[in-house]
């Protein structure tokens, strides 16, 4: 397990994102389940005019204070991100919400040659991570 000093060796660079792929717990972290909570909110609201970017903006807007690190948010189960049906796109989310603060992300997704793979590098569903500033831990 990461120790919070070495993330925040991380995050205090000067960098214009900080992103943190993880597997694991990190002691003092609360991650949002992502994929339970934006099910919940579009089995709620199916009306096209609250399409599924606003109810996933709602999900990430959850910061928090981790007394170390500062202003953080943490995501886990983001599984349904990579849903092709709903057209989100991850980099823009990735880069967007870790400007400023720390963006934690726990998953299972393998991240090889500056790429996020959702399960592996044959399963052709990833993100290009090049352009942005990220620590796997």
């Amino acid at each position: 397990m990461a120790s919070i000093r070495d993330i925040l060796a991380y995050t205090q660079q000067n960098t214009r994102n900080r992103i943190v792929f993880c597997k694991d717990d990190i002691d003092g972290i609360q991650f949002v389940n992502v994929g339970r909570e934006l099910s919940a909110l579009v089995k709620e609201d199916t009306s096209v005019e609250n399409g599924v970017e606003s109810k996933y903006k709602q999900v990430l807007s959850q910061i928090r204070v981790h007394p170390t690190i500062g202003k953080y948010i943490a995501i886990e189960n983001v599984g349904i991100l990579f849903e092709p049906e709903l057209k989100i796109d991850v980099y823009a989310i990735l880069d967007s919400y870790s400007k400023g603060l720390c963006l934690f992300v726990r998953s299972d997704a393998m991240v090889q040659d500056d790429k996020l793979y959702f399960l592996s590098s044959t399963d052709n569903i990833a993100v290009n991570l090049k352009g942005l500033s990220y620590k796997y831990i």
